[in-house]
């Protein structure tokens, strides 16, 4: 990566009025999200239906087949080469003058990463909840219980809600706010980009009966608060220019 590519000396700090970021960036999306999962509780049976042949009791990319584990895995060590590659930055940083102005900007996209799916993987352990493919409908053992419906202490742990493989794509919609800050017209590229590589990821899922699509909206969901979080807090919308001043 070349620090060339950007003006970065001409970045200015994005400092919209209080109360409009906060609408815009916070309530907005909780109520899209709260409305999203209402609907997708009530139909996200017919979209997962979609992937599975219930003739043939066949998901259709089965965990069991070559294509199934390539994606799943080719998905993963994308993750893994992106975060590698952040780390490389900043570690290159140390040595490198030219990698220096890029050390908030990876460290804000890799923070994202780690702890959204820090925060997704406890989701799991904490909310007991079966994968499509463990439910009667879908050739499993277990009947479809509601998210807040008790579980019967005799039956296995489930750790299917958050979606998990696909919160690691659906962290980079903190793309949103680092192309945002340093372009403001940049930022829905950066959204665009995010989303439709967490999607991708959680279709993926859909089609091996891993997860309802309600799984991958909360993670989206997660991930978002997290990128918005860091953003405003703990890097003060500051991600290209260490010396900006930080916004009222």
């Amino acid at each position: 990566m070349d620090s060339g590519a950007f003006p970065l000396s001409e970045v200015q700090p994005v400092a919209p009025r209080a109360q409009e970021w906060r609408w815009l960036h916070a309530s907005v999306p909780a109520l899209v999200f709260v409305g999203a999962f209402m609907v997708l509780q009530l139909w996200g049976d017919r979209v997962i239906s979609v992937f599975y042949d219930a003739n043939a009791a066949r998901w259709l990319l089965d965990p069991a087949l070559p294509l199934s584990q390539l994606l799943y895995r080719g998905e993963r060590a994308l993750i893994g080469a992106l975060a590698l590659a952040g780390f490389g930055v900043l570690i290159g940083s140390a040595w490198l003058a030219r990698l220096r102005p890029w050390r908030r900007p990876v460290s804000y996209l890799l923070l994202c990463l780690v702890a959204t799916t820090s925060l997704v993987s406890a989701g799991k352990h904490l909310t007991n909840v079966d994968c499509p493919r463990a439910l009667v409908e879908y050739g499993g053992r277990f009947p479809q219980l509601g998210l807040l419906q008790h579980r019967p202490a005799a039956w296995p742990r489930a750790q299917c809600f958050p979606a998990g493989h696909s919160s690691a794509a659906f962290a980079f919609v903190s793309l949103y706010f680092l192309f945002g800050a340093l372009r403001a017209q940049w930022r829905w590229r950066g959204l665009a980009a995010g989303l439709a590589l967490g999607l991708a990821f959680g279709a993926t899922q859909w089609a091996r009966g891993m997860h309802f699509p309600s799984h991958d909206l909360t993670s989206a969901a997660i991930a978002w608060a997290v990128a918005l979080g860091a953003y405003t807090a703990l890097y003060r919308r500051r991600l290209w220019d260490a010396h900006a001043p930080a916004p009222d």
